[in-house]
């Protein structure tokens, strides 16, 4: 009669089985943990050229050449080194427009961060690009202005208002077939008004206030009331 067990061959392969298994499993968890601390270095990386571009938003008109300067710090977390490195910004190419000087534009500014991967020894790099402006956007409607001594003023006597929101900005006087946009906004007699549509606005024969052209004036300007001004999309 046979005796119940296991022989010793059943228990080597059985151990062999669990042993396979097991270093699957642990092969996964490496792998695993491989690609967790990839990704936290990333996310790192990140954080830290965001934070660069953070940093340099205190810049304006008149200090924006000393704070947006090129440059490399390198910053130790969890064992890796990061160096960011900020590069000059460069001009961006726009259409000239009326009293916009040559410095008085949009420049790109691209900060790289790169690393050595603390896992795999191997160099990884990020790349992050934004385009800035030199002056703020409720300060740029200086350079426009060839009525009161901003910008270079080739154009016509317009300044164009960056700052609607404000009831306390006057507007310039109406123009004449003055090259209007739309959300201009412009004063005609005791009342304030915005432009709601670039090519009428521009025709003073046909849209602007003139005797017999009321009904025009009114589809083409939008009058604001209480230093308000209508938002587009207009009606």
């Amino acid at each position: 009669m046979r005796n119940k067990g296991f022989g010793l061959l059943e228990v080597l392969i059985s151990l062999l089985v669990i042993s396979v298994g097991v270093m699957g499993i642990i092969g996964l968890q490496k792998h695993m943990r491989k690609k967790s601390a990839e990704a936290e270095e990333h996310m790192i990386a990140a954080r830290l050229a965001q934070e660069s571009f953070e940093k340099i938003r205190v810049f304006d008109e008149s200090n924006f050449s000393t704070v947006v300067v090129s440059g490399a710090v390198s910053q130790a977390y969890n064992g890796t080194t990061f160096t960011v490195t900020k590069s000059s910004p460069t001009d961006i190419t726009i259409v000239p427009s009326s009293g916009i000087a040559t410095g008085k534009q949009l420049k790109k500014l691209t900060i790289d961060v790169s690393w050595n991967s603390l896992d795999s020894g191997d160099s990884r790099s990020i790349t992050l690009a934004s385009d800035l402006s030199p002056v703020t956007t409720f300060k740029s409607d200086e350079f426009f202005d060839s009525i009161n001594g901003g910008g270079s003023g080739t154009g016509a006597p317009l300044k164009l208002v960056q700052d609607p929101s404000n009831p306390l900005h006057i507007p310039p006087s109406y123009v004449e077939n003055a090259p209007y946009y739309q959300g201009d906004q412009m004063k005609f007699g005791a009342d304030k008004y915005v432009c709601k549509v670039m090519s009428q606005c521009r025709n003073h024969n046909t849209w602007g206030p003139k005797p017999g052209n009321d009904t025009n004036f009114e589809l083409t300007w939008a009058k604001c009331t209480g230093g308000v001004c209508p938002q587009p999309p207009y009606p």
